[in-house]
């Protein structure tokens, strides 16, 4: 349900001076009697994502146009605490969207001109290039490493939790997730999944797959095409591919190869970019070459040894990100049934979709990466 204009005026009319009276505005703008109504606000768009409600809000100051963002945090899967210090970390050091204020139940943020980047520039070298400087600057960052690492209390990885959250919840709803269900073809997608995710012997499995390595880190996790601004170009300046990275609600203590093996998955899956269910389209047929994931590993060992990161073996490397491919996909897959909710779950709604999608994906990379 879409928030009216009224509702987010109120809202950000708590917040008008620190929205208003920074150096984003023009002195004349800033000393303005300024309040946020219907006729102040030009325009709300609601943007696309399944993890928060987020609105791009148009507004003018003395004739002056300006835009930005205003996010609601509504999903029950996430720790907002991890995801706010990042932001203001990243805010802070220009590293990203400018936040204006934030607390437990919605941010209000820069509005950055850009464009959400497609699968399809994924397997572009320069957009690789770019987006692996920005995982090694983020897995370098230590404000953000130690910070968001003394929030997890368990110090687990997101893998090694995997089947004492997100497994467990859903085995124990199966029940009552079938007695829901009146769609045929989300029923057939759901047993599917039960039939993968709890057949005998999936424990053992799983954590036979678990990467034995030290090389932990806090990660971003789920750097997929919408999650990846490519920025509008200043005019006069020189042509130059400029990304920034966003949407950081799912960051946690992970392997140091999550961030690549995500990659490599995102450029066959495309989210959230269609107007109707939905919502999401597979196109295996564009997953990258051999030689392009040892590109993508190579660019980023060296934006490591750039900022003077620990070294790389990068066989193993390499061999550990491939290895995690299965893992990431069969994360992402209980994700979406984990955030179901019984009184909607007969609608068009993404989740069995992407449940479905996540099946196939796991038999591409058993397939191709084995």
């Amino acid at each position: 349900m879409k928030d009216s204009v009224e509702d987010i005026a109120a809202i950000l009319n708590l917040h008008t001076d620190s929205i208003i009276f920074t150096n984003f505005f023009s002195e004349e703008d800033s000393k303005a009697d300024f309040e946020f109504t219907p006729d102040t606000i030009s325009n709300v768009t609601k943007m696309p994502g399944a993890s928060n409600v987020t609105y791009k809000v148009d507004f003018k100051v003395n004739g002056n146009s300006h835009s930005i963002i205003y996010r609601k945090f509504t999903n029950k899967l996430v720790d907002f605490r991890i995801e706010n210090l990042i932001f203001q970390t990243l805010s802070d050091n220009k590293e990203g969207p400018y936040c204006f204020y934030q607390c437990n139940k919605y941010r209000i943020e820069e509005y950055i001109p850009s464009r959400t980047i497609s699968i399809f520039e994924l397997r572009n070298l320069n957009f690789m290039k770019e987006i692996t400087s920005h995982f090694a600057s983020f897995h370098c960052n230590n404000r953000i490493q130690e910070g968001v690492t003394s929030l997890i209390e368990s110090q687990k990885t997101c893998l090694e939790l995997f089947l004492e959250n997100w497994w467990k919840q859903i085995k124990d709803k199966i029940k009552d997730i079938r007695n829901a269900l009146k769609r045929d073809d989300y029923s057939t997608i759901f047993e599917d999944f039960v039939s993968e995710y709890y057949r005998e012997g999936f424990e053992d499995y799983w954590r036979s797959l678990l990467p034995q390595c030290d090389d932990k880190i806090v990660a971003h996790t789920d750097a997929q095409e919408t999650n990846i601004l490519l920025l509008k170009a200043k005019p006069l300046k020189t042509a130059t591919i400029k990304c920034m990275l966003i949407d950081y609600e799912y960051a946690g203590i992970v392997e140091r190869s999550w961030d690549l093996a995500n990659y490599y998955i995102e450029t066959m899956l495309s989210n959230c970019e269609y107007d109707e269910y939905p919502w999401l389209q597979i196109y295996p047929e564009n997953r990258m070459s051999p030689i392009e994931l040892e590109q993508l590993v190579d660019y980023y060992i060296q934006a490591i040894i750039d900022l003077d990161g620990p070294t790389i073996n990068r066989d193993e490397f390499l061999k550990e990100v491939k290895s995690m491919v299965v893992l990431i996909n069969y994360y992402w897959g209980a994700w979406a049934m984990a955030s179901l909710e019984m009184d909607t779950i007969n609608d068009d709604d993404l989740y069995f979709e992407a449940a479905k999608i996540r099946l196939q994906l796991i038999d591409i990379a058993k397939e191709n990466l084995s």
